[in-house]
This record gives structure tokens, C-alpha cells and sequence, in this order.
């Protein structure tokens, strides 16, 4: 086994241990990252595969992932470890990222600013707020720093190479500052799915840059300090815009064929930073009845209803990959290696040993039954 996963064995299957420790909520899953109530990296997920760049989007928030998600219940899995990958699968789907930082190379980053502008493009057509954000000056330089780093990925010249990854640093590291001004701003539903989208882009983009040039300390913590702005701003447009001082109004029939136990479950730990789980629903329940009267139940919900809980659900799964990227980030530092010589490294593996599109790296810590 190579240094790039040092410490972690490959395997088609998960311990019991590990499914025990899940079931029991002691183990948590982050995306690509299981890990344990003592902050230790239990396992690692890794796609087999570069993700699908069909990307969710805060204008399409309804979909066949969303579902899979609300309908996987951990204490239903029974050992299955299938339905903890389609988990993470969901997830990924959801959230428009990859489960491993090393999935989020720079030619999938221009990829998914593609797919995000073409969107986008369709929405300025009435929303001025947008187009003004597309006519910013910021995001024709992000254009050219993210090309950049995907020629740079064909450089052969160290030298040349090296400097590329400094100019589009330092160009996204810029941009990134911008755009965090502009998440923190209040804002429509509209205008904070644009500004997380560029914001999400260029703190990934700046933290891969320090990453490829062996600032691992500076790549982790850099984007720590991203996520925890990002943190703030998604936990305040949660609240705000979804949950708002009324969140009963949920648990009414008008909301049912919309938003499942787990979204107020999810969007509620979220919005407050804690594990409450099914108590909140228990909270909610005890409001006063009068508040949760619905005299528009039979009407379906508004256009940005709709927007509001699709940017909720990305969010939750977001923060969970994002979660799972900044372990990912203290691992490559702890073995000394850049995301593309984990990219390459995984590239290398025999398909026929992952597990539902994903590889299974189980720590050495913990029993394997079958070792690759």
C-alpha cells in the first residue's frame, strides 16, 4: 500500500465494529469520512470515479437524491454496508461535491463553474440581482485562475508549474475575500445560492492551490477558516429563511409531501449547532397550536418555498462533505502528500475492488475480514 494512504487498508467490507459504532451514533459520517467520538478518522470513502458533474443546484431543489436521503434510516441498516455508501452517495449527489478533497481537482472545479454560470445565465434573465453578480469583474478572473490551474495540470516543468499555482493563489485568495463579504451580506434566496456557489469554488480552489504546493498546514487551516465563515452565514439563512420564528408550521399537512421528519431534524441541528435530534420535533410540537394553524394548506407552496428548502437540504450535506475535506486535508499533511498524488494513487486501484462506485479504506486500528 502506498504512503498517500498510510495507516488505512483497502477492503470491500466495513468491521462490525465500524457498523456498530455508526448504529450507535458513537461514529459519525461525514461524506467521504467516518470517524469516531474521539475525532479519530475510523474510515475513508473514496470514489472510484471522477464525480458526477451533475451538480444539485439552488434552482432544481427537488430530486431522486433527496429522497434517498430522507429515506435511510440508520437504525434500519442491519449491518447492510451498502446503505451506508448510498448514504454518502446521496450526499455527494446532493451537495454537488465529491466524497475525498482529492476528487475536487481543478478540472472539476471549472467543470462545475460551467454547469453553475449555464444555470445562472437562465435565472439573470429575470433576477437582476444575479446578473449583476455575473457581471462582476471577480468572476471573469475566477474564470481565468480556475483555466489556469487546469493547464497547469498538463505542465511537465516543475518550475513553471509551481509559479502557475502561486498567481492563481494569490488571484483566488482575492476573490474568495470578495465573495465572503458578500455571503455574510443579507441576502434573497436567490442572491446567497449564487454568492455559496463562487464562495464554495474559491475556498476549495485556494486551499487545493496551497495543498498542491506542499502548504498542507496552510491548505487545512486556510480552509477552516472558510468553512467557518461559510458556517455562519448558511446556519443564519437556515434559520432565517427556512425556519424562521414559526418552524411548527413544518409539521402541518401543508408542508408534508415537501419536507420529511429529517429535513426538520437536519436543518434544525444545523441552524443550531447541536444533536437534538427527534427532540426537536418533540419542541416543535409543544408550540402553541395556534401557531402552527395552516389556512393555505390546500395551496402548494411558494416558488421561493421551494428555493429556500432545496438551498437547506444542499447545505446540510455540504457541511457534512466540507466536514469530511478538512480530515482529508489533515491526513494528506500527515502523510506528506498533495491531492493529486491521492488522485493518481486511487486512479491506479482496480475498479473491481470498491464498493458501490466507492473505495472502502478501513484504519489499521480496527479488524479487517478481507485485505487488498
Amino acid at each position: 500500500m502506498l504512503s498517500e494512504m498510510a495507516g488505512f487498508t483497502l477492503s470491500r467490507t466495513i468491521p462490525d465494529s465500524v457498523l456498530s459504532g455508526v448504529l450507535s451514533n458513537a461514529y459519525k459520517v461525514y461524506g467521504g469520512v467516518v470517524r469516531d467520538n474521539n475525532g479519530r478518522i475510523v474510515a475513508h470513502l473514496i470514489n472510484s470515479n471522477v464525480p458526477s458533474l451533475a451538480l444539485s443546484s439552488f434552482v432544481s431543489p427537488l430530486g431522486t437524491a433527496f429522497s434517498a436521503i430522507n429515506s435511510l434510516q440508520l437504525k434500519e441498516i442491519n449491518s447492510a454496508v451498502s446503505e451506508i455508501m448510498k448514504i454518502s452517495q446521496a450526499t455527494m449527489a446532493v451537495s454537488g461535491l465529491g466524497l475525498a478533497v482529492s476528487s475536487i481537482g481543478f478540472l472539476f472545479l471549472n467543470a462545475k463553474l460551467a454547469k453553475i454560470d449555464n444555470r445562472l445565465q437562465e435565472i439573470a434573465k429575470d433576477i437582476k440581482a444575479v446578473k449583476s453578480i455575473l457581471e462582476l469583474q471577480e468572476r471573469g478572473k475566477l474564470i481565468t485562475a480556475l483555466r489556469t490551474l487546469r493547464e497547469a495540470t498538463q505542465i511537465t516543468d516543475e518550475n513553471v508549474k509551481k509559479q502557475m499555482l502561486i498567481n492563481s493563489k494569490q488571484t483566488l485568495g482575492e476573490i474568495h475575500e470578495h465573495y465572503k463579504v458578500r455571503l455574510l451580506a443579507e441576502q434573497c434566496e436567490f442572491e446567497f445560492g449564487t454568492v455559496e456557489e463562487y464562495y464554495s469554488i474559491t475556498a476549495l480552489g485556494h486551499a487545493m492551490c496551497s495543498a498542491e504546493l506542499g502548504l498542507m498546514n496552510t491548505a487545512k487551516e486556510d480552509f477552516q477558516d472558510s468553512l467557518d465563515i461559510w458556517r455562519t452565514a448558511s446556519k443564519s439563512f437556515v434559520k432565517t429563511q427556512v425556519l424562521g420564528d414559526n418552524a411548527e408550521r413544518l409539521l402541518t399537512r401543508r408542508y408534508s409531501d415537501h419536507v420529511a421528519s429529517l429535513d426538520i431534524i437536519d436543518w434544525m441541528d444545523f441552524a443550531t449547532s447541536t444533536q437534538n435530534g427527534l427532540n426537536h420535533i418533540d419542541s416543535l410540537r409543544s408550540k402553541d397550536p395556534s401557531r402552527g394553524i395552516d389556512f393555505s394548506r390546500f395551496r402548494g407552496l411558494s416558488h421561493e418555498e421551494t428555493l429556500n428548502i432545496g438551498i437547506a437540504r444542499k447545505l446540510v450535506a455540504r457541511d457534512r462533505i466540507f466536514e469530511g475535506y478538512t480530515e482529508q486535508l489533515g491526513h494528506l499533511q500527515k502523510v506528506n502528500t498533495t491531492p493529486s498524488k491521492l488522485n493518481g494513487f486511487v486512479g491506479e486501484l482496480d475498479k473491481s475492488k470498491a464498493t458501490d462506485d466507492c473505495f472502502i479504506f478501513i484504519s489499521n486500528e480496527f479488524e479487517i475480514t478481507k485485505k487488498y
